[in-house]
């Protein structure tokens, strides 16, 4: 089967590199995403952090894995030459599509000494980018739990940015450890992509 998501991808200040044993080192992620201090990093995804370095290499595993059969594209994020931190590990991103819907969702794990840089929405373009122009699908979805503000302010920001919308607040969206919870969605569509203000276009590279 012939991998449809790029190896990696170079936007202004950031490199994502397509998540998988190869590519990313398993003390890296161990390091990033183990031990203490992560409570609010991890307080609205479906993930613990790590105990063991095994549950490391089982995520690179599956992120391999799910890439290859183009079930999804998990991104390692780092940071570009001219940032504070260059070249460090900032977090993980992932592309879902859904291929019967012609659409896809994205969701982040930023590092919190990463945070309010704009990161994540110069990931999203990205994202836009390769979901759009790469992948031909039609809608691309966001969604954050109430609470999270902060993750709110930041989609709210690069959706408005590619003329996107709130499509409000669903109901018992999702179980997040085994409990349904709310979440807001958003989402651009092809049209209103193709319509935005341009912005850089990324680097899409295949090895």
């Amino acid at each position: 089967m012939v991998c449809l998501f790029p190896d990696r991808i170079r936007t202004d200040r950031l490199c994502l590199e397509a998540a998988d044993l190869d590519s990313v080192t398993l003390e890296q992620l161990y390091e990033a995403y183990s031990g203490p201090g992560l409570e609010d990093v991890m307080a609205y995804v479906p993930l613990e952090p790590y105990s063991t370095p095994e549950e490391a290499r089982s995520f690179l595993e599956r992120a391999g894995s799910k890439r290859g059969e183009n079930d999804s594209a998990t991104y390692a994020i780092y940071l570009r030459d001219g940032e504070d931190g260059a070249h460090e590990f900032a977090g993980t991103t992932t592309l879902f599509p859904d291929w019967d819907r012609g659409s896809a969702s994205l969701a982040i794990v930023l590092l919190e000494e990463f945070w309010g840089r704009g990161y994540s929405g110069e990931r999203a373009a990205a994202m836009f980018a390769v979901a759009f122009d790469v992948l031909d699908l039609e809608v691309v979805a966001i969604g954050c739990l109430p609470e999270n503000t902060q993750s709110k302010r930041a989609i709210e920001g690069y959706v408005d940015r590619f003329n996107g919308t709130s499509d409000g607040l669903f109901r018992n969206a999702r179980c997040l450890d085994g409990e349904p919870v709310d979440l807001h969605r958003f989402t651009v569509t092809r049209e209103q992509y193709d319509a935005a203000t341009p912005t850089p276009e990324p680097t899409l590279e295949y090895t």
